[in-house]
């Protein structure tokens, strides 16, 4: 059975085009804005109320969470917590 793929040069050049496509295709993304900026410590917000890092989270033996993220991200999710609870405390006396 005739595979011109397998005899001429033309797997060569399929391939060629396949990396010079994927390699356009990597500089044409390359400049877009990316979602995270910067690396840090991960922390967590569990449910039982505490923030702690990832190494803490980890050790405790990953407990559930409400939000992972940045310490001042952590924060602000637990004072906007309190706040709702707060406010179901104040709506339902």
């Amino acid at each position: 059975m005739f595979n011109p793929d397998k005899i001429s040069n033309e797997a060569i050049k399929m391939r060629l085009v396949r990396n010079l496509s994927h390699g356009l295709h990597q500089l044409q993304i390359a400049g877009k804005e990316k979602k995270k900026s910067s690396v840090g410590i991960t922390y967590y917000l569990t449910k039982k109320g505490e923030i702690v890092s990832f190494r803490e989270w980890y050790q405790m033996g990953s407990p559930s969470y409400i939000v992972s993220g940045t310490l001042e991200g952590c924060e602000k999710s637990k004072e906007r917590l309190k706040q709702q609870t707060d406010m179901v405390n104040a709506i339902g006396k």
